[in-house]
């Protein structure tokens, strides 16, 4: 995957457009030390849109057989930059590795938790109470 969100990520997100098809989400995610001496945190917003969606048993889950969207994924450490560094020739690399943009095409199958079983939001009012 050519995009890393972590490999232990927390998120939220929200839907919305027509019957709620389009998504957007942030994750925030850890990236522990593998070939280098420190680990890291990621941050991705990835925006997804699907056109249909196909009821399977029980009403909260479902197919979805198409699903697209986009990924803008950054890694806060500074040995990643938005522009070359001053040591490698001018259009040596020709992006930044500071922002990864991904597409992505596929599908999935999604199971939607009731809200008075998610969480956060029960987090929160046990809190506010």
């Amino acid at each position: 995957m050519p995009v890393l969100m972590g490999f232990l990520s927390f998120g939220t997100g929200w839907d919305y457009g027509k019957k709620n098809r389009r998504e957007t989400n942030i994750f925030f995610g850890f990236l522990p030390k593998y070939s280098t001496d420190k680990e890291k945190i990621a941050m991705t917003l990835k925006r997804n849109y699907f056109p249909w969606k196909i009821p399977i048993g029980k009403k909260n889950f479902s197919f979805e057989p198409l699903v697209t969207g986009i990924y803008f994924t950054t890694i806060f450490e500074h040995q990643f930059w938005r522009t070359e560094p001053d040591y490698y020739p001018s259009g040596y690399y020709g992006f930044s590795t500071k922002l990864r943009i991904s597409i992505y095409l596929g599908r999935r199958f999604t199971l939607a938790m009731p809200s008075h079983k998610r969480f956060l939001p029960v987090l929160l009012a046990r809190i506010m109470r």
